[in-house]
């Protein structure tokens, strides 16, 4: 069987069309460009904020560092003031993210190389299985026209479609904790208030739960209007499956997210004869939980356009089992032309 393991780069390169830079997938250090502002004012991260995430990432030279760097600095602050203020700021970076990535799905087409790409392996008539580290439902949508797969639960993700998003998905969403503060009947037609009551509530020391766990079908018209989301959750609010770009792992903030979607993505590697890195440069430490399950000889292909085979080689010194099968550097567009 084959895996293909997909990152940002992938969803950048699948759309092939002429869009305005707002409806551009973004690679991991462009998330807060300001080309996105739009989605951050919606949420209520305002421009100094927006300026200072990109001044930050500029000097440091990594989002993910930067932001594992603030978070982890929460718990040294001695007021819990201070430490409200930056889970606050971290909410709202959550749903930012979500939103931003929810706007970019609607730009999926036909001429989206995910779809392209599905349909090629449908012809080949191949087993495989799909693991995205992207938030976007661009593969969603193409695993939805390609292999019939009605995605609306958790269970045809990840035993029907046999797709794995270990970072979560801007289609998972969860209620309010019953013991969250309750949004008052005089704010029923404030979204911006739920927003608010979202970030402000969202890293609370009790973690989330997967019970409750609402999946929006990718297709549905709900996802295109935030107002119709909240009332999916009785005009309460809700919270985005989605976790940070962080280089720790936050499983502990979502209770069954490490059962129910990390070790399926273990099970699947380590069914693996072939696995395919596209637009991935594997330095997530969850990749490396996945990658110890895969077995002796296991081949490795990176697809990417720079030092695919230096990405190759830093992997296998970490998981000597993989066997380098060079394919030099090579986009995710001509690796779909070239495909079968």
């Amino acid at each position: 069987m084959k895996v293909f393991i997909f990152g940002a780069g992938a969803s950048k390169a699948s759309q092939i069309d002429e869009l305005r830079p707002s409806r551009k997938s973004p690679l991991v250090d462009e998330l807060f460009d300001d080309v996105y502002h739009t989605w951050a004012e919606m949420v209520g991260l305002t421009k100094v904020e927006l300026d200072d995430c990109m001044e930050n990432i500029r000097k440091i030279g990594s989002l993910e560092k930067w932001l594992t760097d603030r978070w982890e600095k929460i718990s040294t602050y001695k007021t819990p003031r201070t430490q409200d203020s930056e889970k606050y700021f971290f909410g709202k970076v959550t749903l930012y993210i979500w939103l931003t990535l929810l706007k970019i799905s609607e730009t999926y087409n036909e001429k989206n190389l995910y779809y392209t790409f599905l349909r090629k392996l449908k012809k080949a008539d191949e087993e495989y299985g799909i693991i995205s580290f992207n938030y976007d439902l661009l593969l969603d949508r193409a695993i939805q026209d390609v292999c019939g797969y009605t995605l609306g639960s958790i269970q045809v993700y990840i035993h029907k479609a046999r797709y794995i998003k270990p970072h979560g998905s801007v289609n998972w969403l969860v209620p309010k904790r019953i013991d969250d503060p309750k949004i008052q009947s005089e704010y029923h037609l404030e979204t911006r208030v739920r927003l608010d009551m979202s970030s402000e509530n969202m890293f609370k020391d009790k973690p989330l739960s997967l019970n409750g766990l609402q999946i929006i079908e990718p297709t549905h018209r709900d996802l295109h209007e935030v107002d119709h989301m909240i009332k999916r959750f009785n005009d309460q609010y809700f919270y985005p499956i989605i976790l940070m770009p962080l280089t720790i792992k936050q499983y502990n903030q979502i209770e069954d997210f490490q059962e129910t979607i990390i070790e399926n993505g273990k099970k699947l590697i380590s069914e693996a004869q072939e696995i395919y890195l596209i637009g991935y440069r594997g330095k997530d430490k969850t990749i490396d939980d996945f990658l110890r399950k895969a077995r002796k000889g296991t081949k490795l292909y990176v697809i990417g356009r720079n030092d695919t085979l230096g990405i190759a080689k830093n992997i296998t010194s970490r998981h000597r089992q993989l066997s380098i099968k060079p394919h030099g550097n090579r986009s995710f567009e001509q690796f779909v032309e070239q495909y079968i």
